[in-house]
């Protein structure tokens, strides 16, 4: 079997929204510069200023579960912290105006470019998916101003490592990531706990 590369440490925060009236999770994993913390406590502050600056950009149907620390090229979680024992966890704190709330699984993406290249020629990118994601009260396909902004105000943050020291944004190889952009379009992602399919009644 081959050695797991990743070279480059990463945080996962796991979030909880509604989707089809039950609470569903989903995640993103940031990537960054490094080095690792060793020791949870280090962990525990790299989680928290992420999840603060993060709880601006989604509104109070959002809750921040849990986190999971990895060091480089390590498969399993070296820290994992879960936020609803005892809780309860932190809820979003955004507000968006003119806005129009959407399902549970529809998302907004957001994309980091870098100087990487694929065989095809085609340059790499860094990409998350969130949802809770708001539209123009005018306009269901596009992505609510204000909450584009502040998920830009994140990334840019996350490009710049000044949301803590040392979390500068990258690949999973540690290439460069640079030029945060979230996508104007509201799309969608398939979220893994959807309920049963109801069956069709019997005749």
């Amino acid at each position: 079997m081959a050695h797991y590369q990743q070279p480059a440490p990463r945080l996962r925060l796991v979030q909880s929204s509604e989707y089809r009236g039950q609470p569903e999770e989903w995640s993103n994993t940031y990537s960054f510069k490094g080095p690792a913390p060793t020791t949870p406590a280090g962990w525990q502050a790299i989680a928290d200023a992420f999840i603060l600056l993060l709880r601006q950009c989604f509104t109070s149907k959002t809750t921040f579960v849990r986190a999971y620390g990895y060091n480089a090229n390590s498969i399993g979680a070296n820290f994992v912290h879960d936020y609803t024992s005892p809780g309860p966890p932190s809820a979003g704190t955004g507000v968006f105006t003119n806005s129009l709330s959407l399902p549970g699984d529809a998302a907004i993406t957001g994309r980091l470019s870098s100087e990487k290249f694929n065989p095809s020629g085609k340059r790499v990118y860094g990409r998350n998916y969130w949802h809770d994601a708001y539209a123009e009260a005018t306009d269901s396909d596009r992505v609510n101003s204000e909450q584009q902004a502040q998920l830009t105000t994140f990334l840019t943050q996350y490009t710049q490592g000044t949301i803590i020291a040392g979390t500068d944004s990258c690949l999973p190889d540690l290439t460069d990531t640079h030029s945060p952009h979230v996508d104007q379009w509201i799309t969608t992602r398939t979220l893994k706990r959807r309920g049963k399919r109801r069956l069709p009644p019997t005749p």
